[in-house]
């Protein structure tokens, strides 16, 4: 009789099982594990001898089981619980270890135009509940992107060039064995600096950042610096540009919270997750309205706002905009441009202490000609303030060059690492744009 119960029970969860997984709706993209699921194949001669039609198959039902995501978390947490953990521990999560194997130099930084959690290849570091990055920039890179910031301030005479460029989170891991990373982040950082030119500043985003390691610069659950991280690079950067900084005691703090980012998307770690950042904000004590364009032209410009409402790092200067032009109620005539990537949304908003206008430019999405927009706007110091990530690349080094020295700058559709391309300029006539 039991037995007869037994086989019953089997029967019928199988039963529900299936039932539930054919009623149940399908999904395009997993939002937890930021990637696009299987769709069922198509079939096809190739793929039935192949054997890849029965492949997709087995994919198709592994992705599009019913509570796939409640179940993976399960999991997760499952296998986190069965573990030992103290405090202080150290561990290393490999993102993706055949490309790892394959990367011939640990410190190149392997990016493109796409998000960081779409593209990030390497180790990441958990310790206490927060993920660090390993990679400490390329020392023969830099000299291509000091290159870059040279040739624009040939082609700008009057215009101030400097180089404003954040560290990696690696620098401040907290463990001793990881001590030496700060160092290697450094030479990367003056690498930069040896190989400007005479006129072009070089901001010491790392020595500022260094005299505060014990707060809290970066996040814990994503890969960007806090909002007090950069703060003490518009401090580096004002230090540079022989301006005085506004202390934060003069700005509007706020806080907000809780959020889980980018470093959390690619661990899906329980310890990181148990462990959401919140987003402290200094507000300037300054009038500002924002409107953002499209990645070409001027026309239906949106209005955005310095900060929005977003709980996590989306909220400075309404995120990645491809041009965003901010004005002022500080009338002094001095424009700046900013070329970024996401790491410097945080930093822009502190300039508006100092600037009547502000450019703000995503090399990773923006089409307008840079030297054209510099010249018609009447724009005064051209900033280039972003992650390391950004200037590690010999492909987006050439991205930034497009902007300037080449008609249309074309966003890569494939990933670019360090070595893929050669920064060369281009002799091209940039065309006339008119806001």
């Amino acid at each position: 009789m039991f037995q007869k119960i037994s086989i019953f029970l089997q029967a019928l969860i199988l039963v529900g099982i299936s039932t539930a997984f054919f009623l149940s709706e399908k999904k395009q993209i997993s939002e937890s594990e930021k990637r696009t699921l299987a769709q069922w194949p198509v079939l096809t001669d190739s793929t039935y001898f192949s054997g890849a039609y029965f492949k997709g198959i087995s994919e198709y039902v592994n992705d599009q089981f019913p509570e796939r995501d409640g179940l993976l978390q399960l999991s997760n947490k499952i296998r986190y619980q069965m573990g030992i953990h103290f405090e202080d521990e150290i561990r290393l999560v490999v993102v993706d270890a055949a490309m790892e194997q394959k990367n011939e130099k640990a410190d190149s930084l392997e990016v493109s135009s796409d998000d960081f959690n779409e593209v990030y290849k390497g180790g990441l570091l958990i310790i206490n509940g927060a993920a660090y990055t390993t990679n400490t920039g390329s020392t023969a890179v830099s000299p291509v992107f000091a290159k870059l910031l040279n040739d624009y301030a040939n082609a700008l005479p009057g215009v101030t060039v400097y180089s404003c460029i954040a560290p990696l989170s690696s620098a401040y891991i907290p463990a001793k064995s990881y001590a030496h990373l700060n160092g290697k982040n450094e030479q990367t950082l003056f690498a930069i600096r040896d190989n400007l030119q005479p006129g072009v500043r070089f901001a010491d985003v790392l020595g500022e950042l260094n005299a505060h390691r014990n707060e809290k610069l970066f996040f814990g659950t994503d890969h960007h610096w806090t909002a007090n991280g950069a703060y003490h690079a518009y401090v580096a950067f004002c230090k540079a540009a022989g301006i005085q900084p506004v202390d934060r005691s003069q700005m509007n703090y706020e806080k907000r919270g809780a959020f889980l980012g980018s470093l959390y998307d690619l661990t899906r770690d329980v310890s990181v997750k148990e462990h959401p950042d919140t987003l402290e904000l200094y507000k300037p004590r300054v009038n500002t309205e924002s409107v953002a364009y499209s990645e070409s032209g001027f026309k239906n410009a949106r209005k955005c706002t310095l900060f929005n409402g977003a709980t996590g790092y989306a909220c400075f200067i309404s995120g990645d905009q491809p041009l965003e032009k901010i004005t002022t109620s500080v009338k002094n005539g001095r424009k700046a441009c900013v070329i970024k990537n996401s790491m410097g949304n945080a930093f822009a908003v502190y300039l508006v202490n100092h600037y009547e206008e502000i450019w703000v430019v995503d090399f990773r999405y923006s089409k307008h000609n840079l030297l054209t927009l510099i010249r018609d706007n009447g724009v005064n110091d051209l900033i280039f303030g972003m992650g390391m990530y950004g200037a590690m690349s010999r492909g987006t080094i050439q991205m930034m060059r497009n902007l300037g020295f080449k008609k249309a700058a074309t966003k890569p559709k494939e990933k670019v690492s360090v070595e893929d391309q050669t920064a060369k300029p281009e002799a091209t006539k940039p065309e006339k744009e008119t806001p």
